[in-house]
């Protein structure tokens, strides 16, 4: 077919006698023909136009059907249009780069046009007959005597192609795929239906030559449906006889009587199309013998190498038709794919690539259209006979070089037969100490899985990872995240919307659901790394500060939810643990601390471990977490918690979350207080969620922050896991690996190692004197006496001195009886004691401010936002201990690094 022969017309010529004798130039040739460039005041194609046949033409030794140039032509960027003074024709022209390596090669016939680019240096022409829709084989002796007898060729500078547009038509030589097919045959416009004049316009572009036919058949193929073929009818003078239909893709034409040439209006069916881009991106036109084009192969799959750029085409298939269409911002598998009844993934790299998997009938008919990310799992339907695979941009744009950049540099791209990981099942022995020594630092995969669905037990949950922003999550993030250091995944899951009840009123997880959490565990359990995986967002489920009742039904919902869970994974090795819940809500006070919720949280722990271990297998060695109420780290939270009952000795850690904007040794206090928890409990610390946001207030001093945290919670022997939610908290790009926060990366990997870091200038406030009960008004500075007890520093009746051009750090520890006590305002004063403008409201533990201009000295206070606290009992908690105020002045390079020791949990 003609077809391929447009694809394998270099292959099928002697190529490599052809190239060798191309690029050979001996001394005396070039002595002879100064090789032109543009300073030279010949031009390539004048030297063409003279070449001696006896000379300057040679023949391969094989091929008989080629003769070529002896030597290379130098020339310059421009357009060219070929010349030949006999239309049955045509010229191969190779293009080669500064080193002579051998580019694309361009077939051309009389008056067709083409371009040289800036990156061509030289090139060589080869010339063939091509006459009644064919290539002459073996007619190299003949062509020798045409060029005796008068046959040229020339190369003609083309200096303004839009002007060449209205140039005379030539009466060209026959139709042919390559001329056809070649953008810079066309212009704007189309040739008129009543007199045949070319008439320029927008939606059309004509061809700038006439062709000649012959009186059989021509089918019209191409390979965009959208495009349509009108042939317009003259005589052996060019004079018009008649304007025709248009034709679709298989259309037939057949000249008229006295028809010599044909001129050609190409259009697309669908409105705004560029027809320039389509041929950017391979469009074909051709009249030929046959059909060839329409029909798209159909293989089995796993015959499909993927892999192959050359297997994709710029275009896709159409979602209501199947139909091939050329765009020049998507790709598509250049076969239809037969595929089993098993399950398939797809494999794209990054979060910006989706894949459309058109299913199709028997007879080609559109059954349904899917449209996946990577990772994403997908079986075909009952009555699908083969699919149309389409990759296109999902909140990104990409060019089809960046595709074909895409599919070289990432070896599983495209869509393979899902194969479920085979686990180790053998269990190691390990305490929650041991498992906590294990890990150095952790990550979050949240607001993937944990996201939330509008309804529950709605088929569409099944994708409720991808609700909150989110990617779908692939092996290729969970592999990044183990490459880059991390050895403990976080694994936060949100159960509820993928759970229906049964007729007996018990919760029933949806297999489906289950699996999906199953790959996610499993990409991890494959790099070797500690699993946490819990529950995570069960509000409508599991909740404390209710009555008796009502926790009643809470249990029952823990101890289901748990026991489906515990069993689907409990034959995992000692690299998976449980972690019960998370920040379970006290709906009496909403995200507040009381006894009877603190309580009720104990019950579930209780539940929790209950129920994992009477699933038996390895769950009754597993390392199990369990949280305080809230996940809360204060005092509070501490001292009503209870150890649950468990069996065996030494299984289980608790999890507290700690958000601190803290960035050095003031932080100690935190993890001071949660050591003296461990002890207490006889149990492990870990840190299930920390972080800082991308507006950290010292956004420079953000890494140090991080490292420091890790580093110093080490110290008490407690590890810690970063919060990474893919937005704000983001040190990962799960659609751009590259795009990574590679310093909080590296910082965090630092921390583990014990880098820590250090401010000597720290002051701490813990004295009565220092303070006065009273609040300071947020608007004019002063301060008065509300009915909501409030300490404000006062040192020496005033506030305390700044020390300008620093920033400001404030720290509050608060225990005990003090626990909920936080930092309520800071304001800044000019040396007269006027506010320089409106207060801070702060309502934290910490709090960074730059100091402003013109500030002498600040006032800070501190309150409890849930208990009116007396003068007496403020009193009492200074000198005991149990409040400190933190205040430091600082700048950037005050900021020390140490190291730190690493202490294991013992």
């Amino acid at each position: 077919m003609q077809y391929e022969k447009l694809i394998n017309r270099e292959g099928e010529q002697d190529i490599t006698d052809f190239s060798k004798n191309n690029r050979y130039i001996n001394a005396q040739k070039v002595s002879a023909y100064e090789l032109p460039t543009s300073k030279d005041s010949q031009s390539t194609y004048t030297i063409i136009s003279e070449m001696n046949y006896q000379n300057d033409w040679i023949q391969g030794k094989i091929d008989k059907t080629y003769i070529s140039l002896n030597y290379y032509l130098q020339t310059e960027q421009n357009y060219y249009k070929a010349l030949v003074n006999d239309n049955s024709y045509r010229m191969l022209i190779h293009k080669y780069n500064q080193d002579s390596t051998k580019g694309e090669y361009i077939d051309v016939g009389n008056g067709d046009i083409f371009y040289i680019d800036d990156s061509v240096e030289f090139i060589t022409i080869a010339i063939y007959k091509y006459e009644n829709r064919r290539i002459i084989e073996n007619h190299a002796e003949n062509m020798w005597k045409d060029i005796q007898n008068g046959l040229k060729f020339s190369l003609e500078k083309v200096i303004n192609l839009n002007e060449h547009n209205m140039d005379k038509e030539l009466l060209s030589g026959e139709t042919n795929i390559e001329s056809l097919s070649n953008s810079y045959n066309y212009r704007k416009g189309w040739f008129k239906s009543w007199g045949g004049a070319f008439e320029n316009s927008e939606g059309s572009l004509c061809t700038r030559n006439f062709y000649k036919v012959d009186g059989k058949p021509y089918i019209f193929n191409t390979n965009d449906s959208r495009i349509t073929l009108t042939i317009t009818e003259y005589d052996a003078n060019g004079k018009w006889l008649k304007y025709n239909a248009a034709l679709k893709n298989g259309g037939i034409f057949i000249k008229q009587p006295t028809t010599s040439y044909i001129g050609l209006t190409i259009r697309s069916q669908k409105w705004g199309v560029d027809l320039y881009t389509l041929f950017e991106n391979g469009l074909i036109i051709d009249l030929a013998n046959e059909q060839y084009i329409g029909k798209t192969e159909t293989i089995n799959i796993s015959n499909a190498s993927f892999s192959n750029i050359n297997n994709w085409k710029a275009g896709s298939y159409l979602y209501e038709t199947g139909e091939f269409v050329i765009t020049n911002n998507k790709i598509c598998y250049d076969h239809f794919c037969q595929v089993g009844e098993e399950y398939y993934v797809v494999h794209l790299p990054g979060g910006y690539m989706k894949m459309s998997i058109l299913e199709l009938d028997q007879d080609g008919k559109v059954i349904y259209n899917n449209e996946l990310q990577s990772g994403q799992k997908w079986k075909k339907r009952s009555n699908t006979d083969k699919i149309a695979i389409t990759v296109y941009g999902n909140g990104k744009s990409f060019t089809i070089a960046d595709y074909k950049n895409s599919i070289t540099n990432y070896p599983t791209f495209g869509l393979e037969k899902y194969i479920r990981y085979t686990h180790n099942t053998l269990m190691k022995d390990i305490t929650a100490g041991e498992y906590v020594n294990h890990i150095n630092v952790g990550w979050n995969l949240g607001n993937s899985l944990d996201s939330k669905s509008a309804n529950r037990n709605d088929p569409a949950n099944l994708k409720q990872e991808l609700n909150w922003g989110s990617p779908y999550i692939t092996k290729d993030l969970i592999d990044y995240v183990a490459i880059k250091g991390f050895n403990t995944i976080r694994i936060p899951v949100t159960w509820y919307y993928n759970t229906s009840v049964d007729e007996t009123g018990s919760i029933k997880v949806s297999d489906e659901w289950m699996n999906r959490v199953q790959d996610v565990v499993d990409y991890a359990i494959a790099n070797n790394m500690y699993v946490i995986l819990n529950a995570h967002h069960e509000q409508p489920i599991i909740y404390t500060g209710t009555d008796d009742t009502s926790m009643k039904q809470v249990l029952k919902n823990a101890k289901e939810l748990w026991g489906q869970i515990a069993e689907h994974f409990k034959t995992y090795d000692e690299h998976l643990s449980f972690e019960a819940y998370n920040e379970v809500d006290n709906i009496e006070r909403s995200w507040n601390y009381s006894d009877k919720a603190a309580a009720q949280m104990n019950e579930l722990n209780q539940v929790f471990v209950d129920t994992v271990r009477g699933t038996g297998e390895n769950n009754s060695r597993r390392i199990l977490v369990i949280p305080t109420l809230l996940d809360g780290a204060d005092s509070r939270f501490y001292s009503a918690f209870r150890m649950p009952i468990d069996y065996v000795s030494n299984k289980i850690a608790v999890q507290v979350h700690i958000y601190t904007k803290k960035f050095n040794q003031n932080i100690n206090s935190d993890f001071s207080e949660l050591k003296g928890f461990s002890d207490r409990i006889k149990a492990p610390i870990m840190i299930g969620e920390f972080g800082t946001t991308i507006s950290y207030p010292l956004l420079d001093l953000r890494p140090e922050q991080a490292s420091n945290f890790v580093a110093r919670a080490a110290q008490y022997g407690i590890k810690s896991i970063w919060w990474d939610n893919g937005s704000d908290y983001k040190i990962i790009d799960r659609r751009d690996y590259l795009t990574s926060n590679m310093e909080m990366i590296n910082a965090l990997l630092e921390g583990s190692t014990g880098i820590g870091y250090i401010v000597e200038k720290e002051v701490v406030l813990n004295s009565p004197m220092q303070f006065v009960y009273l609040t300071p008004n947020i608007k004019t500075g002063e301060l008065y006496n509300t009915y909501w007890g409030t300490m404000t520093t006062n040192i020496e009746g005033s506030g305390i001195p700044v020390q300008e051009g620093t920033t400001c750090s404030l720290s509050i520890k608060a225990v005990n009886g003090a626990a909920s006590v936080w930092l309520q305002r800071l304001l800044f004063y000019d040396a007269n004691g006027v506010l320089l403008q409106s207060g801070n409201e702060i309502q934290s533990k910490y709090y960074l401010k730059t100091i402003p201009e013109g500030a002498a000295f600040i006032r800070a206070s501190f309150n409890s936002p849930t208990v009116n606290i007396s003068l007496n009992d403020y009193k009492r908690y200074l000198d005991n201990g149990y409040i400190e105020l933190s205040v430091c002045f600082f700048h950037s390079n005050d900021v020390k690094r140490i190291q730190l020791p690493i202490t294991p949990y013992v």
